[in-house]
């Protein structure tokens, strides 16, 4: 879960309830040019992203689950 999407530069990740399981999180930029590295630990439901720093555009969020890798858009406005 993403919220909210589109955001002014800060947005939460939220694991599905069940998933025990670490994710890493990557948010690239449209040039995919990593911007920021995040890991949500296992006992850990959500993190918090700011990117107030960061121009407006488009991201993409990776969400790496064990092998699996999982693609977001996300929209700065």
């Amino acid at each position: 879960l993403i919220y909210p999407n589109p955001n002014t530069g800060k947005f939460i990740i939220e694991k599905p309830i069940g998933l025990n399981k670490e994710v890493k999180v990557k948010l690239l930029d449209a040039a995919s040019k990593l911007v920021l590295n995040k890991v949500i630990p296992i006992g850990k439901q959500k993190v918090e992203m700011d990117i107030t720093n960061y121009s407006k555009g488009i991201y993409y969020l990776q969400l790496i689950i064990e092998d699996e890798v999982f693609v977001k858009q996300i929209l700065k406005n």
